[in-house]
C-alpha cells in the first residue's frame, strides 16, 4: 500500500514537471523579454520590424504548443476543449503581456501586437492538431 502511494506521488511530480514547468518557464521568459526597457530605438527598417514581429509569432507559437500539451494531459481526447482552452489561455497571456508593457520605460502595449501573437497561437493550434492527427494515423 505504501508503495502505491509513493508511485502515485512520483507520477504526479513527473506530470507537474513535464506539463506545468515548461509552460511556467516559457511564460516567465516572455515576461522577462517584455520587461526590457526601450531607449529611443527610433525608426526601424522593414527587416528589423518584421524580425521583431516574427519573434512575437514565435513566442506565442511555443506558448500555444506548451498549453496544448498541458491541457491534453488533463483532458485527454476532448480536443475541442483543449483547443479552446489553449487559445483562451494564450490570448489572455498575450493581453496581460501588452498591459505589462505599458509600465516599462519606452515600451507600449499595442492591440496590433496581440493580433500578431494570435497568429502564433493559431499556428500552434494547427501544428498541434496536425501532429496529433499524424500520431493517430501512425498508430493505426
Amino acid at each position: 500500500m505504501h508503495q502505491v502511494s509513493l508511485n502515485r506521488c512520483r507520477n504526479i511530480w513527473n506530470a507537474f514537471f513535464s506539463a506545468y514547468v515548461p509552460v511556467l518557464v516559457w511564460m516567465a521568459t516572455i515576461f522577462l523579454l517584455s520587461s526590457q526597457p526601450s531607449f529611443g530605438r527610433g525608426d526601424l527598417s522593414m527587416t528589423q520590424y518584421l524580425l521583431r514581429k516574427g519573434v512575437h509569432v514565435f513566442e506565442y507559437f511555443i506558448l500555444g504548443v506548451l498549453f496544448f500539451r498541458l491541457f491534453r494531459f488533463h483532458f485527454g481526447k476532448e480536443i475541442r476543449l483543449i483547443a479552446a482552452l489553449t487559445a483562451l489561455s494564450s490570448l489572455l497571456y498575450a493581453l496581460s503581456d501588452e498591459w505589462h508593457q505599458l509600465w516599462i520605460v519606452g515600451r507600449q502595449g499595442r492591440a496590433t501586437d496581440v493580433l500578431i501573437d494570435s497568429l502564433g497561437i493559431f499556428l500552434a493550434l494547427l501544428f498541434s492538431l496536425a501532429l496529433l492527427s499524424f500520431r493517430k494515423r501512425r498508430l493505426r
